[in-house]
């Protein structure tokens, strides 16, 4: 359920589930991905800032590594909601 004018990614948190929401941005995920420390971020806020930082943005604890993994199954379900 998209707010009228609003492109899904655009929305705040009103009424979406956590789950559905990056924790950088506070946005609805559009292409989320999940890091090194187990969580989900919108792909472009996890890389802006991996370009600055090596710790979680969550945690803050070290990442064992960068690679960011494509979250397929939240994608799909992001299609469906």
């Amino acid at each position: 359920m998209r707010a009228a004018g609003r492109a899904l990614g655009e929305e705040r948190s009103a009424g979406i589930p956590a789950d559905l929401l990056c924790p950088l941005s506070r946005r609805v995920l559009v292409d989320p991905v999940v890091a090194a420390d187990g969580y989900t971020y919108e792909r472009k806020d996890a890389e802006a800032w991996l370009r600055t930082s090596q710790l979680s943005p969550v945690t803050k604890l070290p990442l064992s590594d960068t690679n960011l993994i494509p979250n397929r199954l939240l994608k799909q379900l992001l299609a469906k909601y």
